[in-house]
């Protein structure tokens, strides 16, 4: 699962066309801060924290001055709980997930809305080039089938099941 942008800044591999997934950034905080992120504009005054190495999270916060990187998503929920940072950057699904772990519901909140979205593709290193063409046709035929939004859902099913 990697963004378009990992195509341009890794050149030895060939992103497979078709996407195939969505991740969602999406900016967290304490339920009772009054902190309203609804854009990358946003972040601007605040203390921000997000994953080291995430791609999707660096390029949100590449002209932002005050960012801390950590080396997880429930580190991460932490340090806004605790009001080390004022907004946690993530993808969605494993902020949530960090956020019920840490049986933090009610105290460490998603925003209103993702300040962004992003396509997710499958990569082949460049020696297997004479892939890509079977791979995109697997996809696209996964996708107008429904298998492959079945096998997301279980996917993530076991995701969630594995933090419980």
């Amino acid at each position: 699962m990697r963004i378009y942008a990992y195509g341009k800044d890794n050149p030895n591999v060939i992103r497979i066309p078709t996407p195939y997934f969505q991740l969602e950034t999406m900016a967290f905080t304490k339920a009772d801060s009054g902190i309203q992120i609804n854009s990358k504009a946003d972040l601007l005054n605040y203390a921000v924290a997000k994953v080291r190495g995430v791609k999707h999270t660096d390029n949100l916060t590449a002209s932002l001055n005050n960012v801390t990187d950590v080396n997880n998503t429930q580190t991460l929920i932490r340090l806004v709980n605790e009001g080390l940072v004022d907004v946690a950057l993530t993808n969605t699904i494993d902020g949530l997930l960090a956020i019920h772990h840490l049986n933090l519901d009610t105290v460490v909140v998603p925003g209103p809305q993702p300040l962004a979205t992003f396509d997710l593709y499958h990569y082949l290193h460049q020696d297997h080039r004479d892939l890509v063409e079977k791979v995109d046709a697997v996809i696209r035929e996964m996708k107008a089938s429904g298998e492959l939004e079945r096998v997301i859902q279980h996917a993530t099913l076991s995701v969630v099941k594995g933090y419980q």
